[in-house]
């Protein structure tokens, strides 16, 4: 099975809202269950494993947190925008949360090398070089509207790829003190 370790966000409105505001031909949308901050991708995995990761997860002991969004960013410059993001100011317990992780889950994966903390918003496709800087620039300038959100857990979730997208399940949810 294809795992993740992830904070599910909600408030798709806001996050729908925004993206409204960033379309464009040749960008495409992204459209999750529910939003989320990936803070490991896991990949393929077997049952054996899995059971072994949610008894490694459950031993992490953060207290529950507030996330600030920040800022439209993009992967993987400006220059050549493959993905647009909205991203959250530093949080050092979000921060201690993701390097925990990286270092409990250390003798089976490998560490993510920079780890940035955002929502996905958008994927660029296929869009005309002459729109690209205008779109960048439309990016680049881009203001948000600053939202506040509770974090109270994390989860190991189940993705499924389909032909309209991946299919998320929870496999595991671990509270936050």
């Amino acid at each position: 099975m294809r795992l993740f370790i992830a904070i599910d966000i909600g408030h798709a409105e806001y996050f729908s809202s925004l993206q409204e505001q960033i379309k464009d031909s040749g960008v495409r949308m992204t459209f999750p269950r529910v939003f989320h901050v990936t803070l490991k991708f896991l990949g393929e995995v077997d049952e054996v494993r899995k059971n072994k990761i949610v008894d490694a997860l459950a031993s992490i002991k953060i207290q529950s947190f507030r996330l600030r969004t920040a800022q439209i960013g993009v992967f993987s410059s400006f220059d050549s925008i493959r993905v647009v993001w909205v991203g959250f100011d530093p949080s050092p317990v979000l921060s201690k949360l993701q390097a925990d992780i990286e270092a409990i889950l250390k003798p089976w994966f490998p560490e993510e090398k920079q780890w940035v903390a955002h929502i996905t918003l958008a994927r660029v496709k296929e869009i005309l070089p002459e729109s690209k800087k205008v779109y960048a620039h439309k990016l680049a300038s881009f203001c948000i509207q600053e939202q506040i959100f509770e974090v109270t857990c994390f989860k190991l979730i189940k993705s499924v790829l389909g032909s309209s997208g991946p299919v998320y399940e929870d496999v595991a949810s671990f509270g936050l003190k």
